[in-house]
């Protein structure tokens, strides 16, 4: 399949029929067929950050997948990695305006049950005004940034020395690739979706030789409060946007509305 990964490829077949062994004695298999694939040359290095410091984020953009029903479904992954334990978060979204950007990450706020001290983005258009070669946090968005007791910090686009660890997330979309024309409706592919998000990070981390997930109790002890309710609603009072289809329908939650 165009685009999978051995880790990905094996979790779903693991799924499957857990009777095909361990991971190791998988990847032998694969390089004994010649059925591994090509590596990216690319040296990604990371910029080490303190406990409950950072939280960094982006989107994986323009998703195209089938169900088993033969329906197109076109979203988009925010995908958020908090600097210190690698702890990922993946939140399926249809779009990706200013709204969603800060429902995807309220929710993630809650996921990790606290607030980091930054949270660190390229050039998004819902983050960033750009006027030729300058560019300025968006007055709304900077708001939004204190509303929730955190700041914004940017970096170039892909820079891998200080948004690598969220760009390293990414190849775990390479996961989904698997369910493609396997999943029932759109409630199945969300659950698709946090399923990956948990066995993310459940693995060892390459570079702390830990998984995500037990080095995560200790970064929590260092993230602010979540904000009060009251703050947290005011953000979510926006109305739901929908794309309205050829047949006059519109999709919310798998279902079809006229």
């Amino acid at each position: 399949l165009c685009g999978i990964n051995q880790m990905g490829l094996y979790q779903y077949i693991f799924e499957k029929d857990n009777s095909i062994g361990t991971y190791s004695n998988f990847k032998k298999y694969l390089s004994k067929h010649n059925l591994k694939p090509s590596k990216s040359s690319k040296v990604h290095l990371r910029f080490e950050t303190s406990p409950g410091e950072q939280l960094q984020f982006d989107w994986k953009e323009n998703i195209k997948m089938i169900s088993k029903h033969g329906e197109l479904f076109e979203f988009n992954i925010f995908s958020a990695t908090l600097g210190y334990s690698r702890l990922h978060n993946f939140v399926y979204s249809k779009t990706k305006t200013r709204e969603d950007l800060q429902r995807c990450l309220m929710t993630t706020f809650k996921f990790v049950g606290g607030v980091p001290q930054c949270i660190l983005t390229d050039n998004m258009r819902a983050v960033v005004d750009i006027n030729g070669n300058k560019r300025k946090i968006n007055p709304e968005f900077n708001q939004f940034a204190k509303d929730m007791g955190t700041t914004i910090k940017l970096c170039k686009p892909r820079s891998p020395q200080t948004k690598g660890k969220d760009e390293t997330a990414n190849k775990f979309m390479a996961w989904l690739i698997p369910y493609n024309h396997e999943f029932e409706d759109e409630e199945e592919l969300i659950k698709i979706i946090d399923n990956i998000n948990k066995k993310v990070n459940s693995i060892v981390n390459q570079t702390t030789n830990v998984t995500p997930i037990l080095l995560f109790q200790k970064e929590k002890e260092y993230l602010a409060p979540l904000p009060n309710n009251r703050i947290m609603n005011s953000y979510l009072a926006n109305v739901e946007k929908s794309k309205v289809y050829p047949d006059s329908l519109i999709y919310y939650k798998g279902k079809r509305y006229s």
